[in-house]
């Protein structure tokens, strides 16, 4: 596959040349199924913002300035009323917003799987909304602030005429990712000269002691340098994403049909495709600080980070 470099603007570095390129405007799906059992409710709804904002409301503010055309959001369906209540009626003059649903228990063909509590994780999160995108497509959390570079950026990308199956991961910075609360989960990058992801490795628990950061494993604690690129969930991919994950995530349930806990990953995925060489992604490097609320904790830092982040010059 060809390759080429995707840098944010403000790294200073090349960026792509694309006055020449089709447009296509891309779908961002946002990834909103999900417990929130630290954080203690519904923290995808939390009202951030000055006006009472979302986390979520910033991110479809920035994907809408970047080009992105339609949202689909990705939840549990009993929750669809209060998301339609704070979301949807904030955006409807402006956007097209979808829902898609991830059931805990979806039936699979030919494989037979015990009633679970928990969902299979992002992978198929991202699978369950594939009825509702036929663009090229970037995928978030619905609880992290990205920064509008990123958004620019990954816009930029899915609107090239790229090869089949190359995709595209925004890295940040890792000491720009860290809770001041507690652990957090990072995908830790090994990258190329020029700038492909050649392997990711999801490391839990991953907390900052000291000016030295670290994660623990085997009960021994693994250090990290602060400067590597961690994944934080914001990928870009084309709609040929869905067949190839699709066949990598059937046969992950296959053999893990009785592990009621065992959950596949968008990074999980990721590493198997690079593995059997089926894919190239271009690492895009944010400077930005991340901003999320993964523990109750986060929630004070965050109101007084989203002071400075107003919905200027937008009408909704």
């Amino acid at each position: 596959m060809c390759s080429s470099v995707y840098i944010l603007p403000e790294n200073g570095r090349r960026t792509l040349n694309d006055k020449n390129n089709p447009v296509k405007n891309p779908t961002l799906l946002i990834l909103a199924a999900g417990n929130a059992t630290r954080y203690g409710s519904l923290k995808q709804l939390d009202a951030l913002g000055p006006n009472g904002e979302t986390i979520l409301d910033y991110s479809i503010r920035d994907a809408l300035k970047a080009g992105f055309e339609k949202i689909v959001l990705l939840i549990k369906k009993d929750f669809q009323t209060a998301f339609e209540k704070k979301i949807v009626t904030r955006w409807e003059n402006a956007t097209n917003i979808e829902f898609a649903y991830q059931e805990v228990n979806p039936a699979f063909e030919n494989i037979k799987i015990p009633k679970r509590e928990k969902p299979w994780g992002t992978v198929h999160a991202v699978l369950s909304a594939k009825e509702k995108i036929n663009t090229p497509f970037a995928v978030i959390n619905a609880d992290d602030y990205y920064g509008s570079n990123a958004f620019h950026s990954v816009a930029r990308f899915l609107k090239q005429d790229n090869p089949s199956f190359q995709y595209a991961l925004v890295g940040y910075v890792l000491k720009n990712t860290l809770s001041q609360f507690g652990g957090v989960s990072r995908g830790i990058c090994k990258i190329s000269e020029n700038n492909s992801l050649l392997e990711i490795k999801e490391c839990k628990g991953i907390t900052r002691q000291d000016e030295k950061i670290f994660y623990p494993e085997n009960r021994n604690k693994i250090s990290l340098q602060k400067e590597e690129i961690v994944s934080m969930n914001f990928w870009g991919f084309n709609p040929d994403f869905f067949e190839i994950a699709e066949h990598e995530f059937l046969n992950f349930a296959a053999l893990n049909a009785h592990q009621l806990g065992a959950e596949m990953t968008l990074p999980d995925v990721i590493r198997i495709l690079l593995n059997q060489k089926k894919v190239h992604v271009d690492v895009l490097v944010s400077p930005d600080n991340w901003m999320g609320v993964t523990y109750r904790e986060d929630r004070e830092w965050v109101v007084e980070a989203l002071k400075k982040k107003e919905m200027q010059n937008f009408d909704f």
